[in-house]
């Protein structure tokens, strides 16, 4: 009898001291699945905050380019041009670290796979209009010049599709909820701008291009936010 008690009390610690690893590394997975959203966050936000200071400081650089009629991307023709495609590689970039946080930092009843593959898709067309720049107003048609504008119409749209499907998804998450309403409120106003945008007349076109991207940076710069300052311990595991 003694034997066995003996052999009981030598096995105790030693599962004790299994079970104390396992959840060690149990909780290190976790820790590691907590941080990698949040750095993504961190990460695009930066990204966005550096593509309008960019394109601000382009409006001062170049006062020649009336903003009312002007595109945004033809900044990057000329002087200084290298700062608008620092400012496109900032954008697509950006909205890339943000699909890798959304992606994993919601559970899969909040998590929108149609989201994730419309939000990743507008990055990538920044990043193409970045690679081919455009076309001056009004002058000839270059290759480079229709590669910039496909993608800039796919990429737009693919952004306000995106963020009302994201708004119609953040409502089955616990962290995302009293986000919902705001951001369909907001994906709407993001609509009702691409829509102006595309109606509206040539010498107005770099004012409503104007509205339409500062709907959708207030978009990108919020979600980041949300993404960045999300307490992971409510996700399913």
């Amino acid at each position: 009898m003694e034997d066995k008690h003996l052999q009981i009390a030598q096995l105790v610690p030693l599962d004790a001291g299994f079970y104390g690893e396992r959840t060690s590394m149990d909780t290190g997975r976790k820790t590691g699945r907590m941080v990698l959203p949040q750095h993504c966050g961190r990460l695009s936000l930066l990204c966005f905050l550096c593509f309008v200071g960019l394109v601000a400081a382009l409006h001062v650089v170049r006062p020649e380019y009336d903003p009312t009629s002007r595109f945004i991307s033809e900044y990057a023709l000329g002087a200084y041009g290298y700062l608008m495609t620092m400012a496109f590689f900032a954008l697509g970039g950006g909205t890339l670290f943000l699909v890798a946080g959304l992606s994993q930092g919601l559970w899969e009843g909040g998590r929108s796979r149609t989201g994730l593959v419309l939000l990743a898709l507008f990055g990538i067309c920044v990043l193409v209009a970045g690679t081919f720049p455009t076309d001056p107003k009004g002058g000839p048609y270059t290759l480079s010049g229709e590669l910039h504008d496909v993608s800039a119409i796919v990429g737009l749209s693919s952004l306000v599709l995106s963020a009302l499907v994201w708004a119609f998804r953040w409502r089955k998450d616990a962290q995302w909820h009293a986000f919902a309403r705001p951001a369909l409120v907001l994906a709407l106003l993001m609509l009702v701008s691409l829509v102006g945008f595309f109606a509206s007349p040539s010498h107005l076109q770099g004012m409503t291009e104007r509205v339409l991207v500062a709907m959708d940076i207030i978009w990108l710069c919020f979600t980041a936010w949300k993404v960045q300052a999300m307490l992971p311990s409510t996700r399913p595991e």
